[in-house]
């Protein structure tokens, strides 16, 4: 990896990380310049406007998200329960490690859904994505209306996201998973 590369991915996990916290707006680059190191200068160098940081942002965790899905959905050792297990334990593990602060893609859309039609773009995709890959995944282990059926697991885990931030209680993980489950077999 490039220098240059190097700073744009120091400056894209900071900035992620900031804005989960302190929400997209709530987030300077006052701050992200003190977070990373780096000037204004060096940060608009890469990115024209802070718009254009966050759309960046959103771009690469919608890539690095979308991999790992992919990879647990192409794991052929695993059953269609063990890759649901899969991700409702990493939740869990997230929430166990106070490392989870809801979905950067629910909140920047909630943020943006009305002033940047890039942001709202990258978000919206990610969704569509999302559910497609689960369809996929449904298709795949012979699951009878796999899209209507991904679609409504789906909004458990969409639901289960938006939630788990607010009340931090992981019991409701357990009353999604069920949920889940009931909607796909």
């Amino acid at each position: 990896m490039s220098k240059k590369d190097e700073k744009i991915q120091k400056i894209l996990e900071v900035t992620a990380d900031l804005c989960i916290r302190n929400g997209y707006q709530g987030t300077s680059v006052d701050e992200l310049t003190s977070k990373t190191g780096f000037s204004k200068a060096t940060i608009y160098r890469y990115f024209k406007s802070k718009e254009c940081l966050i759309a960046a942002t959103l771009e690469h965790y919608s890539k690095m998200h979308t991999k790992a899905l992919v990879e647990l959905i192409n794991d052929q050792e695993l059953s269609l329960r063990d890759k649901i297990d899969a991700r409702f334990e990493k939740l869990r593990q997230l929430v166990a490690e106070n490392q989870f602060y809801g979905c950067y893609f629910q909140l920047a859309y909630s943020e943006f859904c009305n002033k940047d039609e890039d942001i709202t773009s990258i978000c919206t995709q990610y969704s569509h994505d999302r559910v497609e890959l689960i369809a996929e995944m449904l298709a795949r282990h012979d699951v009878d209306d796999a899209q209507q059926k991904a679609t409504k697991a789906e909004l458990i885990f969409s639901g289960l996201i938006a939630t788990l931030p607010i009340s931090k209680d992981t019991h409701l993980i357990d009353i999604a998973k069920e949920m889940y489950l009931k909607e796909i077999f």
